[in-house]
């Protein structure tokens, strides 16, 4: 046989490796709203940061503390294997009250209403 004909006849399925997600575990633990902190994955600086939604591969993160050159209450996206979870047995998640508060107001800051135009519309 000639090596071409070793290439075409090679069973691809004696390589395949079955996908294992590493970051699966680490997600099933997180919930929005809680505690958590990550560095670089090199030891670097440590940052506190709070869950604000959970992806298929990263986690959207808003810091309680500055980092680099970006000031507290920044976003970052995160790769679950660089999260450490704080405090979980203290968690308590926001109550559904709390998450549609919020959904609103990240709906008024995206289209500029203020609490005033809110008022005078009779809302609150």
């Amino acid at each position: 046989m000639s090596k071409v004909t070793d290439i075409k006849n090679f069973d691809i399925g004696r390589l395949s490796v079955p996908f294992v997600d590493h970051n699966a575990e680490m997600r099933a633990k997180l919930r929005i709203g809680m505690s958590v902190s990550f560095d670089n994955g090199n030891g670097g600086e440590v940052t506190d940061a709070v869950v604000v939604k959970i992806n298929k591969k990263n986690v959207k993160v808003r810091t309680v503390q500055a980092r680099r050159n970006a000031p507290a209450g920044a976003m970052w996206d995160v790769s679950p294997s660089l999260l450490t979870i704080q405090d979980e047995a203290n968690f308590e998640p926001p109550s559904e009250r709390d998450m549609i508060i919020g959904k609103i107001k990240v709906l008024c800051n995206k289209h500029g209403i203020t609490a005033i135009d809110l008022k005078d519309a009779g809302i609150i």
